[in-house]
């Protein structure tokens, strides 16, 4: 058990369902925020927490 503790890759997001989150994708494109939603559900796995910002440029 030692051992298995020693090779955790911390640089991954952690994620309740035991296993690492690495999932990722850069875009020009418009986010629609629906798709993402419907990527990540899982009845298994614990809640989704999203923070949706707007840029204004003043």
């Amino acid at each position: 058990m030692e051992k298995h503790i020693n090779q955790r890759r911390y640089h991954r997001v952690y994620s309740t369902c035991d296993w690492r989150m690495t999932n990722f994708t850069i875009t020009s494109e418009a986010i629609v925020s629906a798709k993402l939603l419907i990527q990540l559900e899982d009845p298994d796995c614990g809640a989704i927490a999203t923070f949706s910002g707007t840029v204004r440029q003043h």
